[in-house]
């Protein structure tokens, strides 16, 4: 009995030194310092668990980080403006929580980009286009020339460029004129040339009822009309065609210098100053007549003065039209494009059969004349 007595006496005794002891504990995880159980300040053993320490890759904010797992006494935190690819970005600066990343630099995107020096082109993508490169490419129009490029060379800009092996000719432009050749009017007649001087002159009269740019020189075939007008008309002699072959057309000073050109293309009816250079270069006036006229009496009257023709010029007697001075007699009149600055009419001039001089002087316009050409 007494054992019983003393066991549960014990029981009792401890019950109530345990219930003091947890007493004791409970109140001790809060009292600000590590005691007890506990295996921080007022955590672990009998108290809460203790927290994990911060660190800087723990996935959270914590600590005195001012973001997560950076800043305060972690790394600083990414920028969108820090030039390196970092935090949630897809590229340097750009993408994730920064703003969308430009599309990746191409050779065909239409911008000048990425390491190129010009709009697609140079760097990683082809060559640059120049204008020395010998192909077509860029804007250019032909090779090398056109668009940003000079100019591509034509037949008709009055230099020699190009293939051209003269001005606006040879090469791909049309073949190049050595006086000498053989040219054409616009009606498809011909005429041999002769280079006298520094000057390369028709050796026939001309022939052609149209100018340059398609338009009729009228044919007047009364001779009373003829001699009123103040317009430009041609005519046969004595309205005789079989006069063509030999002598040409009969122009009066309205066709003969009107701008639209009744001679050929880079061609025209010479000035008075002109005819004075042939001259000069043939001797002087008192000469220059006999070296300019067909010899014999085919196309002059006897005694056909002084003519040797050694000039080339091959001058013939093609007389006035409806006048006493029929082809083959005794005058070969041939207009220039000069008007007399005193009254008006037109300057021509004139080789005779009688003499070996050359000579010009003035004429109503409204007589009917033979015409030569002259080199541009």
């Amino acid at each position: 009995m007494k054992k019983a007595v003393l066991l549960l006496s014990l029981i009792i005794t401890a019950s109530i030194l345990y219930t003091s002891c947890k007493k004791e504990d409970s109140s001790s995880c809060s009292d600000g310092v590590r005691n007890g159980t506990e295996t921080g300040i007022d955590c672990g053993g009998n108290c809460s668990p203790c927290a994990q320490a911060a660190t800087c890759s723990d996935g959270i904010q914590n600590g005195n980080e001012t973001a997560v797992d950076c800043g305060g006494s972690c790394p600083a935190c990414p920028t969108c403006v820090d030039g390196v690819q970092n935090g949630d970005e897809l590229g340097v600066d750009c993408g994730g929580s920064c703003p969308p990343c430009a599309a990746e630099p191409t050779c065909t995107d239409g911008i000048q980009n990425g390491d190129e020096t010009d709009v697609d082109c140079g760097g990683s993508c082809p060559v640059c286009p120049t204008c020395t490169d010998g192909i077509q490419n860029g804007d250019e129009t032909e090779v090398d020339c056109g668009g940003s490029c000079p100019d591509c060379p034509t037949c008709t800009d009055g230099i020699q460029n190009g293939d051209e092996t003269g001005i606006d000719c040879g090469g791909s432009c049309t073949a190049c004129f050595d006086c000498g050749d053989v040219i054409s009017d616009i009606d498809g007649n011909t005429y041999n040339t002769i280079e006298i001087g520094a000057q390369c002159w028709t050796k026939e009269n001309l022939k052609v009822t149209r100018y340059n740019d398609g338009s009729e020189v009228p044919l007047v075939t009364d001779g009373q009309s003829f001699t009123s007008l103040t317009t430009h008309a041609w005519a046969y002699f004595n309205n005789d065609i079989s006069y063509e072959n030999d002598y040409g057309k009969w122009y009066n000073w309205y066709a003969a210098s009107n701008p639209l050109n009744l001679c050929p293309s880079g061609w025209h009816i010479p000035t008075l100053g002109e005819y004075n250079d042939l001259v000069s270069s043939l001797g002087g006036s008192d000469v220059a007549g006999g070296k300019m006229k067909e010899t014999g009496g085919s196309y002059w009257q006897a005694p056909n003065v002084g003519a040797t023709n050694s000039s080339g010029f091959s001058g013939r007697a093609g007389g006035t039209m409806w006048s006493t001075q029929p082809p083959g007699g005794t005058f070969g009149n041939f207009w220039t494009q000069t008007a007399d600055s005193n009254n008006g009419y037109g300057m021509y001039f004139y080789l005779f059969y009688n003499g070996a001089s050359a000579a010009s002087t003035n004429s109503p316009g409204n007589r009917g004349y033979s015409c030569r050409c002259v080199k541009d």
